[in-house]
This record gives C-alpha cells, structure tokens and sequence, in this order.
C-alpha cells in the first residue's frame, strides 16, 4: 500500500499520468430482457445423458470404505492423506521385513561360524523356519495392502497424481 502510493506520488510529480484501468461493462435488467429469448443457447435448458443415481450409496460393501456416501467422489485432501497414510504403513511392514531378512541372515551365518563348515545342520534351519515363516507372511501383507488400496482408489475414480 505504501509502494503503490509512493508510486502515484512520483508519477505525479513527474508529470506523468497515472494508468487507468478498464472500465467493467454495466450490465443492467434491460442488457438481460434483451438477451433472454437466446438463453437456451448458453446449455442452462440442456438435460444430462446420464442421471447419477443413489444406487452405490446404498451398498454397504462400498460404504465400508467409503466415507464418502454421496454421489461426490472423494476430494483430492482426501485422497492425498489416504496414500501417505498408506505409504506410512507400507513403509513399516518394509522395515519390518527387512528385518527379518538381517536376521535370518545373521543366524544363518551364526550358525556356520559356530559349527566351521557352509554345510546346514538341521539346528540351523529350525532356528531360521519361524523368521522365514514370518517373513513370507508380511511380504504377503505389503502385496495384498497394495492391491486392495490400488483397487479402492482405482473404484472411488481418485487420480494418480492424488496418490504419488
């Protein structure tokens, strides 16, 4: 504020004049009885091919995950908390696995250490069996967590860029 009235104070003693801007058309109850008869041309009397109905709000297998029960589709807020949200999880079940892997690997070496040869004893692999059990599980968990939030996203109609 204090710029621009600087501004006018130098251009007026300067002697230059200051720039006008243009003036926004009027337009009165007359310009609009004028111009009614071709309102119809502006699509305001056009009728949607297709009437969403209220059909997907009623199903309680898309309102489980759907916060949405409108005929809205999710917000792009929406859809952006989901994937960091997701992303969080996806992130811990990745740590996790890794994990894992470092300690089977450990055990695995452990073993050949203590008993001097690559050979594995049968000790070796019964103390490996549950971390690789647990392991394939979470693996399983990240590959079915990415499915069913790709589907869910995909179905809900959000756009990638929503989700990255």
């Amino acid at each position: 504020m204090i710029i621009a009235v600087a501004l006018l104070d130098c251009m007026c003693l300067s002697g230059a004049e200051p720039t006008r801007r243009r003036a926004v058309p009027l337009y009165t109850e007359e310009d609009l009885r004028r111009v009614h008869p071709r309102r119809g041309e502006t699509g305001v009397l056009s009728v949607p091919a297709v009437v969403p109905g209220p059909a997907h709000a009623a199903s309680p297998a898309l309102s489980r995950h759907n916060r949405f029960d409108t005929d809205e589709t999710a917000p792009e807020s929406y859809w952006r908390r989901e994937s960091l949200r997701h992303r969080q999880k996806i992130g811990r079940l990745k740590r996790t696995a890794a994990s894992l892997r470092r300690q089977i690997s450990e055990r695995a070496h452990e073993r050949e250490r203590e008993f001097g040869s690559r050979r594995r004893s049968t000790a070796s692999v019964a103390s490996v069996a549950p971390l690789a059990g647990r392991l394939a599980d979470v693996e399983a968990e990240i590959q079915a967590a990415e499915a069913e939030f790709e589907e869910r996203s995909r179905r809900a109609g959000a756009l990638p860029g929503w989700l990255r």
